[in-house]
Parts: structure tokens; sequence; C-alpha cells
């Protein structure tokens, strides 16, 4: 239950500096820095009670099956429950295995996105997760604030930045991709030229125009202000390996040309 009561004092920090990286992320994604975008504090406090939904979920989840463990282990300590055992660094070794098993899957899914590039940022959220943590770990054990900063409570903090920077990128970089045709019909507007919502902020909403540029267009004045997005891609080794796409494998050609619109030739 302490555990418990830990989580809860650092949960609402938590989520607004998560609620911070993922808008930062976003923008970096999609193409526009985060000074670029017309983005308020009211925007920040919108994602923040948003996310915060969303986290209260996962908090629970995370409450419900701490107290079933709990319950099943006797209200044990890892501690108590390895120093209990007849053989205590069996135990160990047994209790850690799943974090080397998450570790390994983390490096084999960074090698699929170094594979096939940007097609899925699914790989990097355990990759770039326990990448994080560590890293963490090695910069402080066996340093005076080891006892200080690694713990339960600064896991967790690394694991919702982390995972919420990698979410912001990838929802940034899928909305780099769309095309007018895309965007749902109901979110059409008018302002000068017909125009689809893709992202309401505050103040203003991100659309995409007919001739497929992107526009940022003011609540008030209706004022649309076109803008290009120009990210470089990571399109994979794949793509870089082929100097001829068109005797490249099917999963290939899609990969490079349809999903990038990438070639070397």
């Amino acid at each position: 239950m302490e555990k418990i009561q830990n989580y809860l004092k650092i949960f609402i920090p938590i989520s607004i500096a998560a609620s911070i990286c993922y808008e930062i992320a976003f923008f970096m994604g999609f193409g526009v820095g985060i000074k670029d975008a017309p983005i308020g504090t009211a925007d920040f406090l919108r994602g923040w009670l948003q996310w915060s939904a969303y986290g209260w979920g996962l908090f629970a989840g995370y409450f419900i099956s701490n107290i079933l463990l709990s319950r099943i282990e006797g209200w044990k300590t890892e501690e108590q429950i390895i120093s209990s055992a007849k053989d205590p660094e069996k135990l160990r070794r047994f209790r850690n295995s799943p974090d080397k098993f998450i570790r390994w899957i983390a490096i084999f899914f960074g090698v699929q996105f170094l594979v096939i590039g940007e097609v899925s940022f699914s790989p990097l959220y355990l990759l770039s997760i326990w990448f994080a943590i560590d890293l963490f770990k090695w910069l402080f054990i066996g340093s005076p604030y080891e006892n200080y900063l690694i713990n339960q409570k600064s896991i967790f903090l690394i694991v919702c930045l982390v995972g919420f920077l990698v979410l912001g990128f990838e929802r940034g970089s899928i909305t780099m991709r769309l095309k007018y045709s895309d965007i749902e019909p109901s979110l059409e507007l008018q302002a000068g030229e017909n125009v689809k919502v893709i992202r309401i902020l505050d103040q203003w909403s991100l659309v995409k125009t007919q001739d497929e540029e992107f526009g940022w267009v003011n609540h008030q004045s209706g004022k649309l202000i076109k803008f290009k997005v120009n990210r470089y891609q990571f399109v994979g080794l794949l793509c870089y390996a082929k100097k001829n796409f068109e005797f490249a494998s099917k999963w290939n050609v899609y990969t490079c040309k349809n999903f990038y619109g990438y070639t070397n030739n």
C-alpha cells in the first residue's frame, strides 16, 4: 500500500510532464517546431486532462494487479520473498528473468525498426523505454545518489515520459502523411477554401487543404495560414540497400515507394 501511495503523490506532476512531452514530440514528428505551433497553456492543460483520464485507468489496473499479487505472495516484499527461499540467488535470477526476456525482445524490435524504418513505431516503445531505464541505472549505480534515484518511482517516471515521447512522435508522423481524402468529411469547414480539420487547439485548428497543403485556421477571424511540412523520414536500411526498387521484393517496393515516396534511382 505504501508503494501505491507513493505513486499517487507523483501522478499529477508526471501526467503534466507527460502531456508536455507528448505535444513537443507530436510537432517534432509532424515536422514543425513547438515554437512555430500556435499552442498555448490551455492546450497543454487540455492534453493533461485527456491523458490523466487514461492514466487513472492504467493506475487502477496497476493497483488491482498489485493487490492481487501481494495477496498471493503473502504481503511480503521482494527481498523477504527472496531471502526466505532455499536458494535465494536462484530465485532472484528466476524473478528477474522476465526483465531480461523483455530486454532481448526490445533489442529485436529495435533491429526491426532499423530495417523497415517508420512503417511502424511500435518497436520503438519497448526499445526506447528499456534503453532509457538501463542508461539511467548505468549512470547512477555506485554513485552517492543511487539510493535516492534508482527506485520504483524513477523507473515509473522514465516509462511514462519516454512512452509519451514515442507516442507523440508517432502520432505527429501519421498526421504528416495524411492526405485530404483520408480525413473524415464531417470535419470539413470553409476558410476561404474547403479544408478539413485534423486537430483543434484552443485558438487555432490544424487543417489540410484540397491542394494537399497544411494550414492553421484562426477560430475568431477564420484566417487561413498555409505552410509546408518537410521532415526527413527514416526509411529503413532495407530501402537504402536497394539501388533499383523495381527488382526489390513486393514488400520493399511498397515500403520504399508507396509509403515513403522514396527512391534513389
